[in-house]
């Protein structure tokens, strides 16, 4: 999302348009008579994980499309300019090409914004994984001065007060009650109802899994099938995935589903707190959230600070920058202690960005699932 502070020489974050009313009162008498109460079913293809249910917020049709209002709408920040889809934007994964976002007054969070795909399997969220849940995570950006500036009793009142939002609450939930709780787990079910699993690194993965044959995919992914891939380069690969896997299906899932352990990067000697910040356990210094590896093409620049503008910059930092402290973790090191140098060679390096560029799922972008439903 975005952030704030009082400099009006600052470049603020990007308006959001308004939202029609009229529009909102529309999708609502449809959404009314079409059994809102219902489960919102997530499709996952073949060979992807089982979408994960959450007992204690299910998907039901009004519910993610109460989330993907609140989304979209402006209403949500302080100044009813900016809205969470203007720092996540899907036709970027749902990251916004920036090193910092800036807020509703200009002033810039200092974290790069995250990618919002396939959370409903994430563990922690923010860089410092200070947020147990979706739910939680979804109201501290709307309260944060830096970011969308919305007291949540402000934000409250507005919604109670608006002439379609309590049916929607109620459409949701079984009640117009509007309540910091219910904006975080309609917020919440909309994003985690956000999956990405279309990329053609899936389409080499359904042939190394036996669900297809080399001959049923594209013919020009079919000299990259991970099989057929040099030893070197898996090896790269396989770094990447002792961080980014997250969730897995088969062994062989190199970051394409998640990323939720918190880990340590070796960008600097002497790093930011990270996670440590939140557990207060000094083992956990300069560890920060793994993200999904998914449409990493799209959602740069990379890194918690942003620092890198180009996956080839990523590649190189891994490959010889990594650099040691007391909490970096062993993946980056040798069997000896010291920091690992992998040495590739140039055209090693090539293979492991044309592998990245394989996760872009061009589908997900123009989804209209996760569109501005106001549009």
């Amino acid at each position: 999302m975005a952030v704030a502070s009082g400099c009006a020489s600052k470049e603020r974050g990007p308006v959001s348009p308004p939202v029609s009313v009229e529009k909102q009162r529309e999708i609502f008498e449809r959404l009314k008579n079409d059994d809102p109460r219902a489960p919102y079913v997530v499709a996952v293809p073949p060979g992807a994980p089982e979408f994960p249910e959450n007992p204690a917020n299910p998907l039901t049709r009004a519910g993610v499309q109460l989330g993907r209002w609140l989304f979209y709408d402006p209403i949500i920040s302080g100044d009813n300019t900016m809205s969470c889809s203007s720092c996540h934007v899907q036709a970027l994964a749902f990251t916004d090409g920036k090193k910092f976002s800036p807020g509703i007054r200009g002033e810039n969070v200092g974290k790069n914004t995250m990618e919002l795909v396939n959370l409903a399997w994430s563990r922690r969220l923010f860089w410092d994984g200070r947020a147990p849940t979706l739910e939680a995570q979804a109201v501290q950006p709307i309260q944060d001065l830096r970011e969308l500036d919305q007291p949540m009793a402000g934000l409250i009142a507005e919604l109670k007060s608006h002439p379609v939002y309590p049916k929607m609450f109620e459409l949701a939930f079984g009640d117009p009650d509007v309540t910091e709780e219910r904006i975080g787990r309609a917020i919440g079910q909309f994003v985690s109802s956000i999956v990405s699993f279309e990329a053609g690194l899936d389409e080499i993965e359904r042939v190394d899994i036996g669900l297809k044959k080399e001959t049923e995919i594209d013919p020009h992914l079919r000299p990259l099938l991970l099989t057929k891939a040099p030893r070197d380069t898996m090896n790269a690969l396989s770094l990447c995935a002792s961080c980014h896997r997250g969730i897995d299906r088969n062994g062989n899932a190199f970051g394409l589903y998640g990323g939720y352990r918190m880990s340590s990067n070796g960008l600097d000697r002497k790093p930011e707190p990270g996670y440590a910040a939140v557990t207060k356990d000094p083992r956990d210094f300069g560890h920060f959230k793994a993200p999904t590896l998914r449409n990493i093409a799209l959602t740069a620049p990379y890194m918690h600070d942003g620092r890198f503008a180009t996956l080839e910059e990523v590649v190189d930092h891994y490959d010889h920058g990594v650099q040691d402290f007391p909490g970096l973790g062993s993946q980056l090191r040798e069997k000896d202690g010291t920091v690992k140098r992998l040495k590739l060679s140039d055209e090693t390096k090539k293979d492991v960005i044309r592998y990245l560029n394989l996760m872009t799922d061009r589908s997900l972008l123009t989804n209209e699932k996760y569109s501005n439903p106001f549009h």
